[in-house]
């Protein structure tokens, strides 16, 4: 359950949470600094533009430090799927909205599809842990 809320952060922050670049050298070195940060109960800040608020608080249920404090898998998935009944339903209410507008001419030329090609970025420098 730990494992899978760095899934659903790093699904939804497009970077892994407990991210230090590997600046070459000794790998032994580079995985003890990792562990010790997660071990050090550092956990990374959620950006709540990214993340809903159940998905926000699902993420930090499952990094709670005691395992018998983290949610059931079976329990994550009943929350992922009230998450997804709730964004389908809201979904579906834009839809209906929409299709009961009048329609109206656009005044601008869509855009290039150069301008719909996602961009590369790299991580946010970490506010947290060790530097």
């Amino acid at each position: 359950v730990f494992a899978f809320g760095g899934v659903l952060f790093e699904l939804s922050h497009n970077f892994p949470p407990f991210y230090i670049p590997f600046q070459g050298g000794n790998f032994n070195a580079y995985w003890e600094s990792l562990k010790q940060e997660v071990m050090a109960l550092q956990r990374p800040e959620l950006n709540m533009e990214r993340v809903t608020p159940p998905m926000r608080d699902l993420i930090i249920d499952c990094w709670e430090i005691e395992a018998n404090f983290r949610p059931k898998m079976a329990d994550v998935v009943q929350r992922l799927n009230v998450m997804q009944n709730e964004y389908f339903t809201a979904a579906q209410d834009v839809q209906s909205s929409a299709l009961k507008a009048p329609l109206t001419q656009a005044k601008s030329s869509p855009r290039p599809v150069a301008a719909l090609t996602p961009v590369a970025r790299s991580p946010p420098k970490r506010s947290w842990g060790p530097t």
